[in-house]
């Protein structure tokens, strides 16, 4: 997996090239983590490369949401596939999380209060 990450005005957005699992998740973790440390407080999770999400990811997901919440920020995801979509919602991740079908959704909703 390959973790993009990228700034749209104010906005980190970050893709994760193919899977989110036990093996990818700590080096993903790590770099958002180090995002949020230089300031990043919006984020979108674009999903639209992604194959497949584990259950690493999704802490990966809950620590990076709860951090940003403490300083004011918010998370947003977007672009999931079936298999991901699947994921989210069976875990309840779509209560915690708004979810977009399209990146510039999403990008709108982040910085909203």
């Amino acid at each position: 997996m390959k973790v993009i990450l990228t700034y749209t005005e104010s906005i980190l957005v970050a893709q994760f090239n193919g899977s989110l699992d036990t093996v990818t998740a700590p080096e993903a973790e790590t770099q958002l983590m180090n995002k949020v440390d230089e300031g990043a407080k919006f984020i979108v999770i674009d999903f639209g490369m992604t194959e497949y999400i584990a259950s690493s990811g999704l802490r990966v997901l809950l620590k990076l949401s709860r951090t940003l919440k403490k300083q004011g920020g918010r998370v947003s995801l977007c672009r999931g596939n079936q298999q991901v979509q699947e994921v989210l919602e069976i875990s309840g991740f779509l209560q915690i999380f708004e979810h977009f079908p399209t990146l510039e959704e999403a990008m709108n909703s982040v910085t909203m209060a």
